[in-house]
């Protein structure tokens, strides 16, 4: 490998066509491998493929970038709607068409230079499945051909084209799996046309951009005791029927590294009191050590810490920060700020929380602790205090 010629260039030799679709990369979106993105340039909403009175799909036309092999890519343009012809129903069963554009290239042993459409036919069957296209094709669009079909006028085409965008610019998805799914580079943002949501990726992880909450990967959370725990497209994490949450991989060590944590917590299935802790997490494994070394703890209720009036409070103790409740369908509403838990240096976590209680006041508790030490602490555990199991919800957001 070495220095390329410019584009253009006024070499008598030009540019080789290799170093052409090199440098034309660096104006497309890029994937974290550092890939270019190919896909189709969003020009509107509307579908590129359709049926017609034949065997046949009319193409609309459209911008992309295609790559024939993955370190360039290739600009293309279809004018004008372009027929593109199938082969006739398959006499039993069914079978699933894809329809592509590819740019072909004679020193990749292709045919000729030319860029061409295609239509790749799987094999028919009961339960048909999607055929493989041609290396360096993108996909545009599939088609479910029945053993009755006469023309693809009948058919449901389905646009499954992947978009693009120009290098940092915001890459169009049509729904917030799809955007999620894209393994882009730091600082990529995509855009769902479902939701309308916007979505940014730090840190290896996507968030999202409006808001800044995170949307951690189902490898980063788990639930113990039988419980359930999900993530949804705007970072909301749900759970149910757990003893314990797990949250790894969460805290980055970036800028301040300070992190807030939104949270909705009960307990269900207990005839105890209603108290949860919390606890730092640190390559997966739960830290058990004692270095909590100030507690702050404030109140506001008509009875005193641990009286029979008092409906909630919080301490802390070995294991880390403890919210209290004396009635099992308890419920705390608040905000949680961790501050430096991944930087060498001691951790703090102020909570603030509103404590609901069937039949009792509510109180307003606040809880701020240090943690000593050169901590590099990346989660966080949440977990039930004696029997029953918790519910509720969270959010996260890196704030600084």
């Amino acid at each position: 490998m070495a220095l390329t010629r410019s584009l253009p260039t006024q070499h008598p030799s030009g540019l080789p066509i290799t170093d052409t679709r090199r440098v034309l990369a660096g104006l497309v979106a890029r994937n974290s491998d550092g890939t270019p993105r190919a896909g189709v340039l969003p020009a509107h909403a509307n579908p590129l493929v359709a049926g017609r009175a034949s065997m046949g799909y009319d193409v609309a036309p459209f911008i992309a970038a295609t790559s024939r092999i993955n370190t360039g890519v290739e600009l293309i343009a279809n004018d004008a709607v372009t027929t593109v012809a199938t082969t006739a129903a398959p006499a039993a069963n069914s079978r699933i068409d894809v329809i592509w554009v590819r740019s072909q290239f004679v020193q990749h042993a292709d045919a000729n230079n030319d860029v061409v459409f295609g239509v790749t036919q799987g094999t028919a069957a009961a339960v048909p499945t999607k055929p493989v296209i041609p290396t360096g094709a993108l996909e545009l669009a599939t088609a479910t051909i029945l053993s009755t079909t006469t023309t693809t006028a009948t058919v449901v085409v389905t646009q499954t084209h992947q978009y693009t965008a120009a290098a940092g610019g915001t890459v169009r998805f049509r729904t917030d799996t799809d955007a999620l799914a894209w393994d882009a580079i730091d600082g990529s943002r995509a855009y769902s046309a479902a939701s309308g949501s916007t979505f940014a990726r730090v840190g290896g992880a996507w968030s999202v951009a409006d808001t800044g909450f995170l949307i951690p990967s189902a490898s980063q959370i788990s639930a113990e005791g039988g419980g359930t725990i999900t993530v949804a497209s705007d970072g909301t994490i749900s759970f149910s029927g757990a003893t314990a949450i797990n949250l790894d991989g969460i805290f980055d060590g970036r800028g301040m590294d300070a992190y807030e944590i939104i949270f909705d917590v009960g307990r269900v299935g207990s005839t105890g009191t209603g108290d949860w802790r919390v606890q730092y997490r640190a390559g997966g494994v739960t830290s058990t050590a004692s270095n909590y070394v100030t507690d702050r703890v404030s109140y506001q209720n008509q009875g005193a810490s641990g009286s029979a009036a008092a409906t909630g409070y919080s301490d802390i103790q070995g294991f880390g920060i403890i919210m209290r409740g004396n009635s099992a369908s308890a419920r705390d509403s608040g905000t949680m700020r961790v501050h430096s838990p991944k930087l060498p240096r001691s951790t703090a976590l102020i909570a603030d929380a509103l404590h609901l209680a069937a039949g009792a006041a509510s109180t307003i508790m606040h809880t701020s602790v240090e943690f000593a030490g050169s901590n590099l602490f990346d989660g966080i555990r949440l977990l039930t205090a004696g029997a029953g199991s918790s519910n509720g919800t969270l959010r996260i957001r890196k704030v600084a």
